[in-house]
């Protein structure tokens, strides 16, 4: 185990070096995804959220990177147990660390006692509920929930959200497992990962996922140094489009409301 000190904060972050995934947090200080970090922080410090959530956080990169308000709870959940006592120790440290809750589960759309997990063996960032092919891999049990089953309805309604998607192409899945989360929230606003080169390759269909995201959030491809693009109809040929100039582009900023734009800029 490993502790680095996350550029640009005085916020540990423990690692397993022998981890690929751990290797490059080593590498780049713990911002292995700089423009990530960035809208992150700015939208953790701009929408004063009351509710933060972490699907997928591995090490914890990403949402470790930034401070909270005191008031707000902050649910981190991953499907990895290997990950955990490194998450729990760099939580632990954490300047809002009593404000965490770890859920080991893969979040879904669906709540299961038992669901498939492929964890790679080599670099966890990799692991995915998807099929990982000729990577080497360990197949896990694991149960699925969905994150609206983590909250009750008196700890969302009129909310400020805050949400992180990195769950290896289940991010739909994720999304319709916290619709009514959405629905109740006073406005939320998300960060997404959107290979869709990778997501070609599982079978999504990108089209159809395209069309449920822009029922339910203005949508921004974000850019370097952490610039907003307003996606507009038709979405897919439309981020594709982006997607092809910025080849280093694999997020999306999802935001219930055009007005938070203001806030973010």
């Amino acid at each position: 185990m490993e502790k680095i000190i996350i550029s640009g904060t005085n916020h540990p972050i423990y690692v397993d070096p022998k981890d690929v995934k751990g290797a490059s947090l080593i590498r780049y200080k713990g911002v292995s995804q700089p423009r990530v970090v960035q809208r992150w922080r700015t939208m953790a410090s701009k929408l004063n959220p009351d509710l933060i959530i972490d699907a997928g956080v591995n090490y914890g990169e990403i949402v470790l990177s930034a401070l909270y308000p005191a008031h707000a709870s902050i649910t981190v959940i991953d499907a990895n147990e290997v990950l955990r006592p490194y998450l729990l120790r760099s939580m632990k440290e954490h300047p809002n660390g009593s404000q965490f809750r770890y859920i080991h589960a893969l979040a879904s759309d669906q709540m299961l006692d038992s669901a498939t997990f492929y964890v790679d063996k080599a670099r966890s960032g990799n692991s995915s509920a998807y099929h990982l092919g000729n990577r080497a891999f360990d197949e896990v049990k694991v149960r699925s929930v969905t994150i609206d089953s983590l909250f009750r309805t008196n700890e969302t309604n009129g909310k400020t959200l805050l949400f992180k998607l990195d769950v290896e192409g289940y991010e739909w899945q994720v999304l319709r497992g916290m619709k009514r989360i959405l629905a109740e929230s006073k406005e939320a606003a998300g960060c997404i990962e959107f290979n869709m080169n990778y997501m070609k390759n599982k079978g999504i269909d990108i089209g159809a996922y395209m069309q449920f995201l822009s029922e339910h959030f203005h949508l921004y491809a974000l850019g370097d140094a952490g610039k907003l693009t307003a996606i507009e109809p038709p979405y897919l040929e439309n981020t594709k489009a982006f997607f092809a100039r910025d080849t280093s582009c694999n997020d999306l900023i999802l935001l219930s409301d055009n007005r938070l734009l203001s806030k973010l800029l």
